[in-house]
């Protein structure tokens, strides 16, 4: 079993600063331990882009084990696109590279706030998300040709099962913040109706 989030997909550093500071021995075994720091980074992973990320990692690796990276405190992200703009990301992350721990995450989405208190990936689990003032206009501006206009927020929880190669929702429960209101569009697709 392979160890890592991507089999293939190149990280790319487009901006910022990295800076490593650390130790290394051969006493009792190879082992390396240090500090990674990270100033406002653009990183692009596949069609992933991430910009504005800060933050330090603490690395320890000792021979024999796998490595063991954790924040230094919350790490932020000021924009990350993965189809859908995210902004103003934090969280904390611990990992050995097999499995990842993501702590006290928040971001602004939609024109409103996704947060959890932990993820794990993967995970078998289900793990709490909360939603709140999810603007439904930027949901439907996403839609490649228009076929309905939505205004209103929405709020709730979505719990995730985050498996290695796939992401599963269950028994989440969205509720309307605010009126909402929906009306078709004159669109093919609204027209063949």
């Amino acid at each position: 079993r392979g160890r890592g989030m991507s089999r293939g997909l190149a990280l790319t550093a487009r901006d910022g600063q990295i800076a490593l500071d650390g130790h290394w021995s051969w006493r009792d075994g190879f082992r390396v331990q240090g500090d990674l720091r990270g100033d406002a980074l653009s990183l692009d992973w596949g069609s992933v882009q991430a910009r504005g990320l800060d933050g330090v990692l603490a690395l320890d690796w000792r021979q024999g084990g796998a490595p063991r990276i954790r924040s230094r405190g919350p790490l932020t992200l000021a924009n990350l696109d993965v189809g859908v703009p995210v902004t103003k990301v934090r969280m904390t992350v611990d990992t050995d590279l097999d499995q990842w721990r993501f702590g006290e995450i928040g971001a602004r989405l939609l024109g409103g706030e996704v947060r959890a208190p932990k993820l794990v990936w993967p995970s078998r689990e289900w793990q709490p998300v909360v939603l709140t003032g999810i603007e439904l206009n930027q949901l439907a501006a996403l839609q490649n040709e228009a076929v309905v206009s939505l205004t209103g927020d929405v709020g709730g929880y979505i719990p995730l099962r985050l498996l290695r190669d796939s992401v599963a929702v269950s028994d989440g429960r969205l509720a309307n913040e605010t009126p909402l209101s929906l009306a078709l569009l004159p669109a093919s697709g609204t027209q063949a109706m």
